[in-house]
């Protein structure tokens, strides 16, 4: 049997801290998740943990960075004909992890966005504001924009909007359909800022 690396066994130990988080939020919220607990199901030491994590909040970030990169291979997968449509499915794909991960721990990602000053959402280098920055890169050169904003100002208006409806929702704890109810909104919103075609 060939022997892991260290830079192999540390990803290992990292991907089981945060596979057995994801496990026990099944059951429990982030709240009443303990490290203690993390630890006992992931069979390592409350040591390493804290070698890959300042605190339980820091799992937050390493969970989201997991669903970040299945976003934007998921996003790379459709084979849309306009940027509009392309706009319509990021928001839509970026509603199925928020329901996929569940209310309790979206509303941590916004007390950790708090707490970290750590604007998850508005960072220029995550997936979900690239995504949407390209869409109105592409709507501005086919003169499709009517708003005289820079492209990176209409991506963050874009994205301010969702996270309002992404906060709701989680304070709602889920009781209805995320996706259903932006592709509602979207449909009132984007005209705002792209011609119809």
């Amino acid at each position: 049997m060939e022997k892991l690396s260290r830079k192999d066994q540390a990803l290992q130990t990292e991907q089981k801290i945060i596979k057995a988080t994801l496990k026990l939020l099944k059951s429990k919220s982030f709240q009443q998740l303990q490290i203690k607990d993390i630890c006992g199901q992931a069979d390592v030491s409350i040591g390493s943990f804290y070698h890959y994590f300042d605190n339980k909040q820091g799992i937050i970030v390493k969970i989201l960075d997991l669903y970040s990169e299945r976003f934007v291979t998921k996003i790379r997968s459709h084979k849309l004909p306009s940027s509009q449509e392309k706009l319509v499915v990021i928001f839509l794909e970026f509603c199925h992890i928020a329901e996929k991960l569940g209310a309790d721990l979206v509303l941590e990602i916004f007390i950790h966005n708090v707490i970290a000053y750590d604007n998850f959402f508005l960072s220029r280098e995550r997936p979900l504001f690239l995504s949407i920055l390209q869409c109105i890169k592409d709507l501005q050169e086919k003169d499709l924009l009517l708003v005289q904003e820079s492209e990176e100002k209409i991506t963050s208006m874009l994205i301010i909007f969702f996270r309002g409806f992404l906060y709701e929702w989680g304070l709602c704890r889920n009781a209805y359909s995320l996706a259903d109810e932006i592709s509602k909104q979207l449909n009132r919103y984007l005209p705002v800022f792209i011609k119809s075609v």
